[in-house]
């Protein structure tokens, strides 16, 4: 919607806006621990954030740096960011990490509001989305479903909370936090696939919404298997975009067939399955 409202390009360096990006070094060896480092061969842009392959993905270094602090805000976070180095040059591998964080405070810089602000007034309220946002009200805390995991013994059990859902954060993440219920999302996604609209409030125009939906990441950069090892994907903005079907149909087989082996053994275990 900002892009549309002309508040940047996508080949806008991001130090256009985030004082400090024009200066971040680069690891000279992924993984690496930070102590030989390179200057950048290009800007970081908002294409590259978009995509993630800005580099932003020195999970070590940030936790080393306090990127992580849940109790600061957007602007806290991106103002730690400069001063850690990039896992690799910007463009040159698909890496999930801090870069939708990133465009959330972008957001705030194009928009002059505050991140859940924006998310409220532009596109909760207008498509009806009464039950989305990034804390839940105390007449609602008895509807947040539990989560679960396996546990160091292959047991099922609850995850204990990381946050409260009745506490209004500081830090709107743009990656991750919303609570939302089934009914929300699906009005989110029946807004995309109509092209940007739904009940006749229009978010998107439809040639946003196909450009989005393009791959954007050359096939020498995204990962062999694709996003998160799903065979036959590229990446648009902000999403999968599916470029070989018959690739992904294989590899989805190889990968139910693994499921079905895992779920046989783990019934025969008795009690675990139960959980």
């Amino acid at each position: 919607m900002l892009y549309e409202e002309g508040k940047f390009l996508l080949d806008d360096p991001v130090s256009k806006f985030i004082p400090g990006f024009d200066k971040v070094k680069v690891l000279a060896q992924e993984n690496g621990d930070g102590s030989q480092v390179v200057v950048l061969e290009r800007p970081v842009t908002i294409k590259h954030l978009l995509t993630h392959t800005s580099g932003l993905a020195n999970t070590k270094g940030y936790q080393a740096a306090n990127v992580f602090d849940r109790n600061g805000t957007l602007r806290d976070m991106t103002a730690k960011l400069p001063a850690v180095p990039l896992a690799h040059q910007p463009g040159k591998a698909w890496r999930y990490g801090q870069s939708i964080d990133v465009l959330g405070y972008l957001v705030e810089v194009w928009s002059g509001e505050t991140f859940d602000a924006f998310l409220e007034e532009r596109m909760f309220q207008p498509l009806g989305m009464k039950e989305t946002g990034f804390s839940v009200p105390k007449e609602k805390l008895d509807r947040v479903s539990k989560v679960y995991s396996l546990n160091d013994r292959g047991e099922v059990e609850p995850t204990p909370r990381q946050t409260d859902p009745g506490r209004k954060p500081t830090f709107f993440s743009g990656s991750g936090g919303l609570y939302s219920t089934a009914g929300d999302y699906l009005r989110f996604c029946q807004m995309l696939l109509n092209g940007g609209q739904l009940h006749g409030r229009r978010l998107l125009s439809k040639a946003t919404v196909d450009f989005m939906m393009r791959n954007q990441v050359p096939r020498e950069v995204i990962p062999p298997d694709g996003p998160n090892g799903r065979k036959g994907y590229g990446f648009g903005f902000g999403g999968a975009v599916l470029l070989d079907s018959p690739r992904n149909s294989a590899a989805n087989r190889i990968t139910r067939a693994t499921l079905s082996l895992s779920i046989g053994a783990t019934r025969e275990a008795g009690p675990t399955w139960r959980a």
